[in-house]
C-alpha cells in the first residue's frame, strides 16, 4: 500500500571513496562500518527511521524537522572523533511516498542532489527546510545560493549549518563544477545579524509579493518596531531576483540631498565620471541593472529622499527601493506596508474565545524568551514567571527594540520584578551594547528621534493626546485638546499628519491610540509645559457631557451609548480614578453611569467602594447626588447583595421629586420597582413601577413605558403568574423588535424562558433561554449569558436531563466567578433553582452531582458551546 506523507528526508555519504578505496581499501571499510554504526545509534536516538544503506551513503527520514537537525549534528560530531570520516549530509522537508519499506520522490531525489553540493563534515539544508526551522532554535546558518542541481527542475536554495566545528562549502564555486549555480549571491552590504529573526513570516511573504510587483515599496512604523531588521530579512531572500546587487544605505546621518547623492554612491562604491554630476553618475550606473537599493531611516530628510526617489523612479527602468521610514514618502508608485507590533496574547474579550492559544505561540512571548536566553542560556521561565512575561510584553505593546532591551534585564531581574519595575521605570529600558546606534540606546532616545522631527503644533497635539487612557477618536480628540493655541478646525490635519508619521496607531472601527511608551514620553513632555492637570480636566468634561447625553438617552438609544461608553470605558474608569479625591466631580460623573455598570460591569467592585466613599462625604442635596444615589442602590444591591441599598434608592426619589425633573423621577422609579421584586416584596415593587408607568405616559416616553412594562411583567413572574406576563412579554418582544431595541429585546427574551419554565414547558423554555443567550452574546454581556445558561440547565432538569443540566450550571458559576461577581440575589431564582437543580442533585446524589458541576467548571466554553445550542 501506497502511503503519501510530510517528512524531513536525510542523505549521507562518504567524500571521496572511490578514492579512499583504492588508497586504503581495509581502511576505509572501517569508516564504512563506523558511519552505520554512529548513524543507527544516531537517527534512533532521534525518532527517526533509516530507510536503507546503500554503498557509502544512506537514507533515514523523520517526522520532526529539528529532530533531524539534532541528529545530524550529532552524527558529525561524533565522526569528527578519530578515525574522522569525511561525512557530507543533506537534508530537505516535503512530501514522500512509502512503499514497501522504501521511499520515492521528488523530495527524495533533490535531498541526495542537495548533500552532493557539500564537503566533507559539512551540513546543508534546503530554504524549505530552513524556513520551518530557523525562527525555533539557536542554529546558525550561512546561505550559499541557488544551484541548477541535476534532474531538478527549479533552482534550489541551499544553506550550511555554521556551528562550531561543521565545515561549510565555498560560497563562489567555479561555475564549471558539476552542481554549478544558478546566480551567485549578488554584491551586497547587508549588515551581519547576529541574532535569530522571529515571527513577521506572513507579512515577509506579503512584502515580497509587493517588492516584486512595484518598484518602490515603503516599510512604515513607529521607532523601534523592527523596519530594520525586516528589510535585512527581506533582502536576505530576494538574493535570487537582484542578480545585480543589493545596497544597505543607512541614512541616519545623512542632512542634505547632496550628502544623500554621496552616500548612495558611496556604499556602491563607484567613483563614475568626474564629466559628471553626481546624479548622472548614479542614473548611468542603475538605468537597467537588476538592483535592491535599502534606504533606511528617511523620516528625517523625507523630502530629500522623495525627491531622489522621484528621479530614480523616472530615469531608470529596473532597480527596485525598499524603504524604511516613520512616514511613508507619499509619492506617486508608492506602495507603503505599515508595520505592526508583534503579535500578543491580548486578554480575554469574549466568551467563544476564552480558551486562548498557548501564549508561546505568539511572536512578542517568543521574542522575549530568545533574547533572554542570550543573556541566560537555559533560560526556562516558571509558570508564574510566563505570566509575568505575558504583562510585560502587553506593557511594551509587541514593539521589538522594548521587547529586547527588557529580555536583555533577566539575568539580574526576575520577571515579576522586572515587569513591576518597568511600570515604574521607563528608564530601565536601555542598551550597554558598544554597537548600538545612539538613537536606540534607550526606548526614550528612539521615541526622541521622531519628535524632535515634529512641528511645534504637532508637538502640542501630539503631548495633549497622551492624556487619554485608551483609545479615541478623532471627535474625542478635537474637543479634548482643541485648546490655545490649536483650534478646533486644524486638529484633523495635525492628527493626520501624526498618524502618517507612525506616532498615532489605528485600532478598528475609527478608534486610534498612542502606543504605551509612547504614551509615557507624551506624558512626561506635557508635564514639563505644566499641562498635565489642565488636560486632565478637559478630558473630564469632555467624559461627563458624553454620560449626560448617554443617561438622558439610555433608553431611546441604548444600543449607541452603550456602545460609545464600552469604547471609552477604560477612559472613564481612569477619571474617575484620577477624581476619586474630589467628591463632587466623582460622583457627577459616576451618577451618570450606574445603568451602564448595570450592563457592563467593568471593574465594578472598585466602581462601587468609590461612588460610596464620595456619597458619604457629598451631602448637598442636588441632582448630582440624587443621581449617584440610585445609581449606587442599583449596583450595590445587584453586584454586592446590599438590600440596606434600597434605601439610596428611596432617598434619590425625595430628591427628585423636589427638582422637577420628571424623567429622571421616573427612572428611578423604575429602579427602585426592580430591588422591590428581586427581594420578592411585590406589593412596594408593583406600586413604585406604576409611579414610573405613570410618568412615563405624562410624558409620552413610549421607549421608558416599555421597560417599566418589561419590570411589571418581571413582578408578576416573581409571583408565580405567567400567564398574566406572557402576552404582555410577547408584545414588549413584538414592539422592541420594530424599535430595534437590543437591551429590551434581551430581557424580554429572557421573560420570555421564564414564563415557559414557570408553566413547566421545558423543551419551549430550553429554547427561549437559547435565544435569550445569542442576544446577550451579542450585546457581549457574559454575566447575562451565565442566566440564560442557569436558566437551560433548569429547563434540561425539568427533561430529566440530570447530568447535563449540572454539566451547564457548572459552567454558568465558573463564568460567575471568572467574572469576580455574584448572582443577582433574586430571591424567585433562586427558588427556581433550588426546586429543579437541587431536585438533580438529590436524584444523582450529592457526589456526583459535584462531579458533574465542577466538570462544567473546568471544561472551555468553547467545547461546550456546542452543547449548549443543542439540546
Amino acid at each position: 500500500m501506497e502511503i503519501r506523507r510530510l517528512a524531513t528526508i536525510m542523505f549521507t555519504d562518504i567524500a571521496g571513496y572511490t578514492a579512499l578505496m583504492e588508497h586504503d581499501e581495509q581502511g576505509t571499510m572501517v569508516l564504512l562500518t563506523r558511519h552505520k554504526q554512529v548513524l543507527e545509534i544516531c537517527v534512533e536516538k532521534y525518532g527517526g527511521n533509516n530507510i536503507k544503506f546503500y554503498g557509502d551513503g544512506s537514507l533515514s527520514i523523520f517526522t520532526n524537522a529539528i529532530d533531524s537537525i539534532y541528529c545530524a549534528l550529532e552524527i558529525q560530531k561524533e565522526l569528527r572523533k578519530d578515525p574522522v570520516v569525511p561525512l557530507r549530509i543533506g537534508l530537505h522537508a516535503g512530501e514522500i511516498f512509502e512503499k514497501d519499506g522504501d521511499i520515492f520522490g521528488s523530495n527524495v531525489n533533490l535531498t541526495a542532489r542537495i548533500q552532493t553540493v557539500g564537503v566533507p563534515g559539512s551540513i546543508l539544508i534546503s530554504r524549505n527546510l530552513y524556513e520551518k526551522i530557523s525562527n525555533k532554535q539557536d542554529f546558525q546558518f550561512t546561505l550559499l545560493g541557488s544551484y541548477n542541481l541535476k534532474n531538478v527542475s527549479a533552482d534550489t536554495v541551499i544553506y550550511a549549518m555554521a556551528d562550531q566545528g561543521l565545515s561549510i562549502p565555498e560560497k563562489f564555486p567555479d561555475q564549471d563544477k558539476q552542481g554549478q549555480f544558478a546566480e551567485n549571491i549578488p554584491p551586497n552590504n547587508l549588515p551581519e545579524t547576529l541574532t535569530s529573526f522571529i515571527g513577521r513570516k506572513k507579512e515577509i511573504n506579503q512584502i515580497k509579493d509587493l517588492i516584486r510587483s512595484s518598484r518602490l515599496c515603503t516599510l512604515t512604523g513607529a521607532g523601534g518596531i523592527g523596519k530594520t531588521r525586516l528589510a535585512v530579512e527581506l533582502a536576505k531572500s530576494l538574493f535570487e531576483e537582484f542578480t545585480n546587487g543589493i545596497w544597505f544605505i543607512d541614512l541616519a546621518s545623512v542632512s542634505s540631498f547632496n550628502n544623500l547623492i554621496d552616500t548612495c554612491l558611496g556604499t556602491i562604491q563607484l567613483k563614475g565620471r568626474s564629466d559628471k554630476s553626481r546624479e548622472e553618475n548614479l542614473f548611468e550606473y542603475l538605468i537597467s541593472r537588476k538592483v535592491l537599493m535599502i534606504l533606511d531611516n528617511c523620516e528625517h530628510i523625507i523630502d530629500e529622499s522623495a525627491q531622489l526617489i522621484k528621479l530614480l523612479l523616472k530615469r531608470t527602468v529596473s532597480p527596485h527601493f525598499l524603504l524604511t521610514s516613520r512616514e511613508r514618502l507619499n509619492i506617486q508608485g508608492e506602495r507603503p506596508w505599515p508595520l505592526k507590533t508583534l503579535s500578543l496574547p491580548y486578554p480575554q474579550k469574549g466568551l467563544i474565545d476564552s480558551d486562548a492559544a498557548d501564549i508561546r505561540n505568539y511572536e512578542a512571548i517568543q521574542l522575549f524568551i530568545d533574547r533572554a536566553n542570550i543573556v541566560t542560556p537555559g533560560f526556562r521561565p516558571s509558570e508564574n514567571e510566563w505570566r509575568a512575561i505575558t504583562e510585560i510584553c502587553r506593557h511594551l505593546d509587541g514593539i521589538p527594540l522594548a521587547i529586547e532591551l527588557a529580555a536583555a534585564r533577566v539575568r539580574i531581574l526576575q520577571p515579576e520584578l522586572l515587569l513591576e519595575r518597568l511600570k515604574t521605570t521607563p528608564g530601565l529600558l536601555r542598551s550597554y551594547n558598544r554597537d548600538t546606534a545612539s538613537r536606540q540606546k534607550t526606548l526614550e532616545k528612539t521615541i526622541e528621534w521622531s519628535y524632535d522631527l515634529l512641528s511645534a503644533e504637532e508637538r502640542i497635539l501630539f503631548n495633549r493626546l497622551s492624556v487619554f487612557p485608551d483609545s479615541f477618536d478623532l471627535e474625542s480628540a478635537e474637543n479634548v485638546c482643541s485648546d490655545p493655541p490649536l483650534k478646533k478646525e486644524t486638529i484633523v490635519d495635525i492628527f493626520e499628519s501624526l498618524f502618517e508619521k507612525s506616532l498615532i496607531s489605528h485600532m478598528h472601527n475609527g478608534r486610534y491610540r498612542l502606543l504605551e511608551l509612547i504614551k509615557q514620553f507624551g506624558r512626561k513632555k506635557l508635564n514639563e509645559v505644566a499641562q498635565w492637570f489642565h488636560m486632565v480636566e478637559r478630558l473630564y468634561g469632555y467624559m461627563l457631557n458624553l454620560s449626560s447625553q448617554a443617561y438622558h438617552e439610555q433608553l431611546s438609544d441604548s444600543e449607541k451609548w452603550m456602545n460609545n461608553l464600552k469604547n471609552e470605558h477604560v477612559n472613564l474608569n481612569n477619571v474617575l480614578e484620577w477624581t476619586k479625591n474630589d467628591p463632587a466631580k466623582n460622583i457627577e460623573l459616576a451618577g451618570y453611569l450606574g445603568w451602564f455598570w448595570f450592563v457592563f460591569p467593568y471593574r465594578i467592585h472598585t466602581v462601587i467602594e468609590n461612588l460610596f466613599e464620595n456619597l458619604e462625604k457629598y451631602r448637598n442635596p442636588d441632582l448630582i447626588r440624587a443621581r449617584a444615589l440610585a445609581s449606587y442602590g442599583k449596583l450595590s444591591f445587584n453586584f454586592f447583595a446590599d438590600t440596606d441599598s434600597i434605601k439610596c434608592v428611596e432617598e434619590s426619589i425625595k430628591i427628585l421629586k423636589k427638582s422637577n425633573k420628571p424623567a429622571e423621577l421616573a427612572l428611578a422609579y423604575l429602579t427602585l420597582g426592580q430591588l422591590y421584586l428581586d427581594i420578592d416584596d411585590f406589593i412596594k415593587g408593583k406600586k413604585a413601577l406604576d409611579q414610573s408607568e405613570k410618568l412615563a405616559k405624562y410624558l409620552g416616553d413610549r421607549f421608558l413605558q416599555l421597560s417599566t412594562r418589561g419590570y411589571i411583567s418581571y413582578g408578576y413572574i416573581t409571583q408565580s403568574h405567567p400567564e398574566l406576563a406572557e402576552p404582555v412579554v410577547k408584545k414588549n418582544i413584538e414592539e422592541a423588535n420594530q424599535l430595534n431595541l437590543k437591551w429590551e429585546l434581551f430581557k424580554n427574551r429572557h421573560l420570555y424562558g421564564d414564563c415557559a419554565l414557570l408553566q413547566e414547558s421545558y423543551s419551549l423554555a430550553y429554547d427561549r433561554y437559547q435565544v435569550a443567550l445569542l442576544s446577550a452574546l451579542e450585546l457581549n454581556n457574559l454575566y447575562q449569558v451565565a442566566y440564560e445558561i442557569q436558566g437551560m440547565a433548569m429547563s434540561l432538569a425539568g427533561m430529566e436531563q440530570l447530568e447535563k443540566a449540572l454539566l451547564f450550571n457548572g459552567a454558568a458559576l465558573n463564568l460567575f466567578d471568572e467574572l469576580n461577581m455574584n448572582p443577582h440575589q433574586d430571591i424567585w431564582w433562586k427558588r427556581l433553582i433550588e426546586k429543579h437543580l437541587g431536585k438533580a442533585r438529590l436524584v444523582l446524589g450529592m457526589h456526583q452531582a459535584e462531579i458533574l458541576e465542577n466538570e462544567g467548571r473546568i471544561r472551555p466554553f468553547k467545547e461546550l458551546y456546542q452543547q449548549i445550542i443543542i439540546k
